[in-house]
């Protein structure tokens, strides 16, 4: 699940484009996770959140959105975004869930298939050889 939305940054008013998929982060044009800094001294928005592309120096990517035109676009829109966000997360806790029990059944046949089905009688029994092992090679 992806939205993209626009915002507009004060420094010359373009319209900037962005993703928020369902994990919550931001994406840039390149499709690459944004990373929220903070506005320094020199900024009239001192102190205030941006979202700025990972690679800004290597690729020259000029992608840059402050953090309260995202809330206001993105949550601002009585939080059915947010609805859609949680929902997105429950289904895939649940195939996650889903998907560990079956990986769980198939690793429990495998490991009988190869008769590495360890179970506390096993390690009795391989415990009670090893100490027989030891005591007759130190007797």
């Amino acid at each position: 699940m992806s939205s993209s939305s626009s915002s507009s940054c004060s420094r010359n008013n373009k319209p900037r484009i962005y993703r928020i998929r369902a994990d919550g982060n931001v994406y840039c044009k390149h499709d690459m996770v944004a990373v929220k800094r903070v506005a320094g001294s020199r900024s009239s928005k001192q102190w205030n959140e941006f979202y700025g592309c990972l690679s800004w120096l290597k690729s020259d990517c000029k992608f840059f959105v402050w953090k309260e035109d995202i809330d206001v676009n993105w949550y601002g829109e009585g939080n059915n975004n947010l609805v859609e966000i949680n929902n997105a997360f429950q289904m895939k806790i649940a195939n996650l869930e889903i998907e560990k029990t079956v990986f769980m059944e198939e690793d429990n046949k495998l490991r009988k298939k190869v008769g590495l089905d360890f179970t506390s009688r096993t390690y009795f029994i391989a415990a009670l050889v090893l100490g027989f092992v030891f005591w007759f090679f130190t007797n």
